[in-house]
């Protein structure tokens, strides 16, 4: 905890999948939840934010279900195949916004998230999610790239999930 107060059930939140070694003096922040609001004004924030960001990026890079699809320093995008789905990990904040594919370009059009601070950064990083190019885009990097030979048809019903782990 950041603040020193419990977190509640209704309370927005951010948390981790533990990453870092006892021995890290940010140790007792890895593997645990806090209050988003309190997080976002940490004073140890983009440091932490950093150390996870490039944890869950070696993460992904040796996933063999993951192809990496774009890196700016705002932001990297993965190709989750097994779901099939687009995860937009936001590297200020080190959140993990997950989008189904068949659900991508709707998506695109008006990036969204349930909590606060991720909707805030979606919004800020508007520019780099320009980047992704919609599901053709994607496709073709796949089939030309020899990752994927996908069937899919568009959904009209957007979703997007963000996770912290």
């Amino acid at each position: 905890m950041i603040c020193g107060r419990v977190v509640q059930k209704d309370d927005e939140c951010f948390g981790t999948s533990g990453f870092l070694k006892p021995e890290h003096p940010l140790w007792s922040y890895s593997d645990a939840i806090m209050h988003s609001t309190c997080y976002m004004v940490w004073d140890r924030r983009s440091e932490f934010a950093s150390l996870y960001s490039a944890a869950k990026r070696r993460w992904y890079a040796s996933n063999p279900n993951c192809s990496l699809l774009l890196d700016t320093p705002n932001l990297f995008v993965v190709y989750w195949s097994l779901s099939p789905a687009v995860i937009i990990f936001l590297k200020q904040i080190a959140v993990a916004v997950s989008v189904e594919l068949e659900d991508l370009n709707y998506w695109l059009l008006l990036p969204t998230a349930d909590e606060r601070f991720v909707q805030a950064e979606l919004d800020r990083v508007r520019a780099d999610l320009n980047l992704i190019g919609g599901k053709d885009h994607i496709l073709e990097f796949l089939r030309s790239s020899g990752l994927a030979d996908l069937s899919l048809t568009a959904s009209p019903f957007p979703s997007a999930k963000s996770t912290s782990s």
